[in-house]
């Protein structure tokens, strides 16, 4: 009797309640949202000291990413127009960010010429050929770790494109940009305005040349996001330099908007 009702049980009541928990509706949020893990009712934390690990984690690592999400959400609410430029794309996280925050804002009605460029090393680069940022003296020089550690994939274009196919938001018009910034920046011509620049080079080096470039080129209404602005003083500090820089020299004020997770910070170019 016990092994009929074992058979039973297995066979029909359990699977009943495991499609009513998973189809139910608060389920599906949860693990949609592991957030909502953290908060009560009234958005207060709970305990988190029965959860596990991976409970943990996944509250920590999804407040992170959503975070950079509200930031693609935030500049679709009132763009401008223009070309959305990313340094440092790395798993393409924020670039897939923008285009599906361009796509939800309709964004393509009104701007539908507006290009997505990606610039990276995306997994490899030519060791002879640029050898020279890593000699004595010269700008790279003693971060060749660094570049390393990204290079273990191997060319990842071939992936990345595969990804962005199977994404399928404004594909033909999203170009991932291979090199060092350095190489790719000096011929890389725009055809409109930068609406939208994404800046997550993390070294400061690479922040100092990419923002040495695009000086020029922001406009009234450009939204800028600086990935590491609150997290390393170095990057902060040659950040506010250009913030000065581009105030004295084009009249253009950079007013902050809002931040990352208390990393990254989103500001917006004004004339003034």
């Amino acid at each position: 009797m016990k092994s009929l009702l074992k058979k039973f049980t297995e066979k029909y009541l359990i699977p009943i309640v495991q499609k009513k928990f998973f189809d139910h509706p608060g389920t599906k949020e949860l693990f949609n949202n592991p957030e909502k893990l953290f908060y009560d009712q009234w958005g207060y934390a709970k305990t988190t000291k029965n959860y596990s690990n991976e409970e943990k984690m996944n509250i920590f690592l999804h407040f992170q990413y959503s975070e950079k999400a509200k930031v693609a959400l935030s500049v679709a609410s009132s763009y401008l127009g223009g070309h959305y430029l990313e340094f440092g794309s790395h798993d393409l996280y924020t670039l897939r960010n923008f285009l599906a925050a361009f796509d939800t804002g309709n964004l393509n009605s009104r701007f539908p010429n507006t290009k997505f460029y990606g610039f990276d090393i995306f997994g490899s680069y030519d060791s002879h050929e640029n050898k020279k940022y890593f000699e004595k003296g010269m700008v790279y020089e003693s971060k060749k770790k660094y570049f390393d550690d990204f290079t273990h994939q191997g060319d990842v274009i071939p992936l990345y494109n595969k990804v962005l196919k199977e994404f399928d938001v404004f594909n033909e018009r999203t170009f991932l940009i291979k090199g060092f910034f350095e190489d790719t920046l000096k011929d890389f011509e725009l055809d409109d305005k930068i609406g939208f620049a994404c800046l997550d080079c993390n070294l400061t080096q690479s922040y100092e040349f990419v923002l040495s470039w695009i000086e020029d080129k922001i406009t009234d209404g450009t939204y800028l996001y600086f990935d590491e602005y609150f997290d390393r003083g170095l990057v902060n500090k040659c950040i506010e330099k250009f913030r000065l820089r581009v105030l004295e020299k084009y009249q253009i004020k950079l007013f902050y908007v809002r931040s990352a997770a208390s990393v990254g910070a989103l500001f917006r170019c004004f004339k003034i």
